[in-house]
């Protein structure tokens, strides 16, 4: 058995909110290999959504220890911390997914979703605004046929224009 499966149903179950058995599957898939990071991820997602963020962190640390090549854990681990307050430690992590992936449009999202709170949520600096949009756009040059590029770039662009911070740019 992989654990590539029990991963996949537990994202089913996840969309279903059927928590319990989605702890369940991924203690399974860890049972198969403690090495496939995916597994940590979801472990991660799932303590987080549960606002269990101390166990979420933990697990993305497993995560990484399991694959520290992985771009997607970084970016997870960037926007944990993010959320939680420890803007310096998130963009330490930020500048890690960019130098193990330069030309992942997924790092540039992540990027324009970290210059977008920083100037929402702690200091209406245009220039986190410019750096927002500069990041979102790469990222629809280098995902050019990914929607969530596009989405973020969308969403970003909605929410300057409804506030008024778009005349900044």
């Amino acid at each position: 058995v992989n654990p590539f499966i029990y991963v996949k149903y537990s994202e089913l179950e996840m969309k279903r909110q059927n928590y319990g058995n989605v702890e369940k599957l991924l203690n399974d898939a860890l049972k198969v290999s403690d090495k496939y990071y995916p597994t940590f991820l979801k472990l991660a997602e799932l303590f987080i959504i549960n606002g269990d963020y101390g166990k979420g962190e933990r697990y993305l640390e497993k995560a990484l220890k399991a694959d520290s090549s992985a771009v997607e854990i970084y970016l997870e681990m960037s926007q944990l911390y993010l959320e939680r307050g420890r803007i310096k430690t998130s963009l330490k992590v930020l500048d890690r997914a960019f130098e193990k992936d330069p030309n992942n449009y997924k790092v540039y999202v992540t990027a324009g979703n970290y210059y977008s709170y920083l100037y929402s949520r702690i200091q209406r600096d245009p220039e986190y605004l410019k750096k927002a949009l500069k990041n979102y756009e790469r990222s629809i040059e280098l995902g050019k046929y990914e929607p969530d590029a596009y989405t973020a770039y969308a969403d970003f662009l909605i929410e300057a224009y409804k506030t008024g911070a778009a005349n900044t740019f």
